[in-house]
């Protein structure tokens, strides 16, 4: 008796699992808009005015499209401890697949989604 408390039930872990792949469908457009905007400011700041390493670039961009004006303090502090974790996740997959526009919206997305 006392295990069926520690585990859920397969019935519970699939209804967890279909509201997560609901959340994540409802909030794809928001995603691919933060990735792309992320890939863009990465290439702006890099090859359009020539900063040497444009690491703040991306992340500037997908701040400024979490945030909006009417944002309650949980999304604020959801969305900076998301960034937080995107950085460090984001360095190390950069480390291992290297810098670009393609790679930076490739991080950000799976940050994101995660």
């Amino acid at each position: 008796m006392a295990s069926s408390r520690r585990f859920p039930s397969r019935a519970g872990a699939r209804e967890r699992l279909k509201s997560s792949g609901q959340r994540l469908r409802s909030s794809a457009l928001p995603i691919v808009q933060c990735a792309l905007a992320a890939g863009l400011a990465w290439w702006v700041a890099k090859d359009v005015i020539h900063h040497g390493t444009p690491f703040f670039a991306p992340i500037a961009a997908v701040v400024s499209l979490g945030l909006s004006l009417g944002a309650r303090l949980r999304r604020s502090v959801e969305l900076v401890c998301g960034v937080t974790v995107g950085i460090g996740v984001g360095d190390l997959i950069v480390s291992l697949i290297g810098s670009g526009p393609w790679q930076i919206a490739l991080v950000v997305a799976m940050a994101m989604a995660t």
